[in-house]
Order: structure tokens, then sequence, then C-alpha cells
């Protein structure tokens, strides 16, 4: 089990093994993500760090594929 103790101004310190096995930095964004059971620590991580840099091309093209089909998509639904 890992703990931290929270501070007077509601920060805490994330233990190195935590930051190590969520592989966060300092910087990053953390998502606390409430469950039936508690809540769930996310980092929150931008699309591109978790693509492959040589497929970075095929990513953007697939990700303006999505984005053009919601715009139709919302275009449909306004008519």
């Amino acid at each position: 089990m890992i703990s931290s103790k929270v501070m007077k101004n509601g920060m805490i310190n994330l233990p190195s093994e935590l930051r190590r096995k969520l592989k966060i930095s300092s910087g990053d964004t953390i998502i606390f993500h409430e469950t039936e059971d508690g809540f769930l620590l996310v980092p929150k991580k931008d699309i591109f760090e978790l693509i492959n840099p040589d497929e970075y091309d095929l990513a953007i093209e697939i990700v303006t594929e999505i984005r053009h089909e919601r715009r139709m998509e919302v275009l449909k639904e306004d008519k």
C-alpha cells in the first residue's frame, strides 16, 4: 500500500514509486475519476504521447477523419 499526507493547502506529494508506475512527470495533469469503490487516479496524456512517432501522420489522418464524421453527424442532427 502506498500512502501520502495532505498538506495544509490541500496539496499531496505522490510517492516516487507511484509516479514511476503511472509514468507521471512534473507538470503532468492528473484526473481523479470517482467510482463506486472510491477514486481512480489517472494521468491525463496527450494522444500523441501514446503514439509511435513513426505513425504520427496516420494518427493525424485518423483524427481528422473522425472530426469530419462528427461534424457531419451534427449537421444531420440540426436539420
